[in-house]
């Protein structure tokens, strides 16, 4: 079962339900039925940088609305979602990147000097997105999205499937990314 079938279920049974609820700064509140549709257009930009099933995409940022669509779209395209530690030094940031072979990462605004410390250590990286618009040498999400079409994608995922590679703390040697 792909994980985006319980954003499906849950759009079609309670599109009016909130689904997600940024609290603090925007207060951003997203129903199921305006969180789908999101999650489509993001997963058709996705794929329309090349981007697909198999392959994985890093987030660097604090939880918010956009880093769930995130991980839904990737869902979406059977693509591997992996979540980096912010807290991590510039060493083990360019090898989770680099062993994850993340084709894409998606930065806020407060992380984007991190990943350009280490943006040419970076060997697969080949897009930079930028959850907060308006970063020189960065895609803007939020244009992504408006400029992406509509069409639902469907991608079949074997149970073996990861959906995302969650990188070990790395304590006595570098982090080692755990496949879920």
């Amino acid at each position: 079962m792909n994980t985006i079938e319980f954003l499906q279920i849950s759009s079609a049974i309670v599109p009016d339900r909130e689904a997600l609820v940024e609290v603090g700064g925007n207060n951003k509140r997203i129903t199921y039925m305006e969180m789908y549709p999101l999650v489509v257009k993001l997963a058709n930009a996705l794929q329309g940088l090349g981007i697909e099933k198999g392959q994985t995409v890093s987030v660097m940022s604090v939880n918010s609305a956009d880093y769930v669509l995130t991980y839904y779209a990737c869902a979406m395209l059977g693509v591997t979602f992996v979540p980096l530690n912010y807290r991590a030094k510039d060493e083990e940031l360019t090898h989770m990147l680099n062993v994850s072979q993340s084709v894409a990462v998606f930065v806020s605004d407060r992380y984007v000097d991190l990943v350009e410390r280490i943006r040419p250590a970076l060997s697969h990286t080949q897009h930079f997105i930028a959850y907060d618009g308006g970063q020189a040498g960065y895609l803007n999400y939020d244009q992504l999205i408006e400029h992406a079409g509509e069409d639902e994608i469907w991608t079949e995922i074997d149970d073996h499937d990861a959906t995302i590679i969650i990188f070990t703390s790395g304590t006595t040697a570098l982090p080692k990314g755990v496949q879920l």
